[in-house]
C-alpha cells in the first residue's frame, strides 16, 4: 500500500512538473512577440517599416529614433514590428531595449551598394550574431536583400556568399585580438572554430535569406515586394 502511494505522488509530481515547465515556456514564447528590423543607414529599414504597418509609401530620411507598432501577420497574429535606427552611435541602445523580446530579426541589406558598405555591413551583423540575447531569445535572423527591383541588383545567393566571405574576416580579426586580451574565446566565438564560416554554423539561430523592395526603381510608389518578408514573419509568428 505504501509503495503504490509512493509510486502515485511520484506520478503526480512528474505530471505537476511538466504542466509547469510548459507553462513558463509557453509564457516566454508569447512574451517574445518583437520583430525587429536592423541594418546599415540607407538600407531601406524605414520605408519597410512603413510599407509593413501602413502599406504605403512615405518619404525617409535617417532615423534618429525607433519605430514601433503592431503588426498583423497572414496567420492573424499580431506582432511588435521595430525599426531599429541604423547610425553606429543609436542602434546599440534600441538594440539593448528590445532584444531580450524579440522572436525575430530581419537584417536589411542594401543590394546595390553592398560592396562598398561590405565591411559595416558585416561588422554589424557579426555583432548581432555573437549576441548572447539573440542567440538565447530570437532563434530567427532573416537577412532580407533590399532593392532587387533593380537589374544590377546582386541577387541573395550572391550577398550570402560575399557576407560569409567578409565575416570570416571579421571574426579572424576578433577573435585575435579577444584571445590576446583574455586568453580564452568563450561563447562569444561565431561559427566553427577552425572551419570557414557558413550562415549554417549559426545553430540554433536559422539564418535565411530572401529578396524583395520597397520601392521600384522606376519611381513607381504603389509598387514593392515585401511578400517573403511577410510570410517569413507570419511563419515564425
Amino acid at each position: 500500500m505504501e509503495e503504490r502511494l509512493l509510486q502515485f505522488i511520484v506520478a503526480v509530481c512528474i505530471v505537476l512538473l511538466t504542466i509547469v515547465f510548459y507553462l513558463i515556456y509557453s509564457w516566454g514564447k508569447s512574451s517574445r512577440r518583437t520583430v525587429l528590423i536592423t541594418g546599415v543607414c540607407d538600407s531601406g529599414k524605414t520605408l519597410i517599416f512603413t510599407r509593413l504597418i501602413h502599406n504605403m509609401f512615405a518619404n525617409t530620411h535617417t532615423s534618429i529614433r525607433d519605430n514601433s507598432s503592431n503588426y498583423l501577420t497572414e496567420k492573424g497574429k499580431t506582432m511588435q514590428v521595430v525599426d531599429i535606427p541604423g547610425h553606429e552611435r543609436l542602434r546599440h541602445r534600441y538594440l539593448d531595449e528590445y532584444k531580450k523580446t524579440a522572436r525575430g530579426l530581419i537584417y536589411v541589406v542594401d543590394s546595390l551598394t553592398l560592396n562598398k558598405e561590405i565591411r559595416d555591413v558585416a561588422e554589424y551583423l557579426y555583432t548581432l550574431l555573437i549576441d548572447e540575447d539573440i542567440m538565447k531569445n530570437c532563434k530567427n535572423v532573416l537577412i532580407f536583400c533590399n532593392k532587387q527591383d533593380n537589374s544590377t541588383a546582386k541577387g541573395a545567393q550572391v550577398l550570402k556568399t560575399m557576407l560569409e566571405k567578409e565575416l570570416n574576416t571579421v571574426r579572424d580579426t576578433k577573435s585575435h585580438s579577444l584571445a590576446s586580451t583574455e586568453g580564452d574565446l568563450g561563447s562569444s566565438y561565431l561559427g566553427i572554430p577552425g572551419q570557414e564560416f557558413e550562415f549554417s554554423h549559426c545553430l540554433p539561430v536559422i539564418v535565411e535569406f530572401a529578396e524583395g523592395y520597397a520601392l521600384d526603381s522606376e519611381g513607381d510608389k504603389a509598387q514593392h515586394n515585401l511578400n517573403p518578408l511577410k510570410k517569413w514573419i507570419a511563419a515564425i509568428s
